[in-house]
């Protein structure tokens, strides 16, 4: 009985050990669950992979919207803007308000403001996961935000035209004529406001304002109300000359004309250099 009892105990054990053996070192099991393994980590790096050219490559490209959004702003198709436009913000209420002016305006001003969004054209996009981005010709971009499948403009992002509300601000000057532009611009110097008097300016004397600004804050570095209501009195008594494109304006005691050239039906003051390039007339 002991024998029998031992000899099954025997056959007991070396079964339990050729079951371990064979399941847990056996080679060929063993290459089984590295391929199978292997097989997993291939499938997932695969699954990332395909997911992140999905998102990369195959999404929807922005540009069908952008090319449709400037559409509606050549034509000055304000319902159609505000169909591709994500959130109807103050932003887009000056816009649209900006595009109708222009809709408006026969002006040399408007005709140049259209000219100008003819012209605009995508250059290149760029599509992430949620975001697009768009680069204009002129150097501006729009914005874009996934909206399912297609792509809706964020305006209050995208920096269209550099600053749309130039346009409203171009529309306003063209009314104007010499002799308020002289005005004007004569008060922005006063009150050392250096973007204002740079609206006013042609783009070379633009760069000049600041210097002028400080040369008349250093001769007049804080003006009293007196001196003030003298300046305002005097300026009052504006006069021009005008002669096609060009016209000269002075207070009517002073010998000293400022010039001014008339482009795309906008007056502009135009300082112009002395002989040496440096000293401004």
């Amino acid at each position: 009985m002991v024998f029998q009892a031992g000899l099954a105990t025997r056959r007991h054990m070396r079964f339990i050990y050729s079951r371990k053996f064979s399941t847990c070192f056996h080679p060929s099991k063993q290459r089984q669950r590295i391929q199978s393994g292997l097989r997993i980590l291939l499938t997932m790096a695969l699954g990332f992979s395909l997911a992140s050219c999905q998102t990369i490559i195959f999404a929807s490209n922005p540009a069908a919207e952008t090319r449709g959004f400037l559409e509606s702003i050549q034509n000055q198709d304000t319902q159609s803007l505000k169909e591709l436009v994500r959130t109807r913000s103050r932003k887009l209420q000056t816009f649209v308000m900006t595009l109708e002016n222009l809709r408006q305006s026969d002006s040399p001003a408007a005709r140049a403001i259209v000219r100008k969004l003819n012209s605009l054209k995508i250059d290149e996009c760029f599509a992430g996961p949620e975001t697009g981005i768009c680069y204009l010709n002129d150097g501006s971009q729009v914005i874009l935000v996934r909206d399912g499948l297609g792509w809706q403009i964020d305006l209050d992002k995208s920096a269209l035209l550099q600053d749309h509300s130039r346009i409203s601000q171009i529309l306003e000057q063209s009314t104007w004529t010499p002799r308020e532009v002289t005005i004007r611009f004569s008060r922005a110097l006063l009150q050392k406001d250096v973007k204002e008097a740079q609206s006013l300016s042609t783009e070379d004397t633009a760069k000049i304002v600041p210097l002028l600004v400080e040369r008349i804050a250093e001769k007049f570095p804080d003006p009293s109300d007196e001196e003030m209501a003298e300046v305002e009195a005097e300026l009052q008594t504006m006069k021009c000359e005008i002669y096609l494109q060009q016209a000269s304006c002075a207070p009517e005691k002073s010998s000293k004309f400022l010039p001014l050239v008339q482009i795309d039906g906008v007056w502009r003051v135009e300082l112009r250099k002395g002989p040496n390039q440096q000293e401004i007339r």
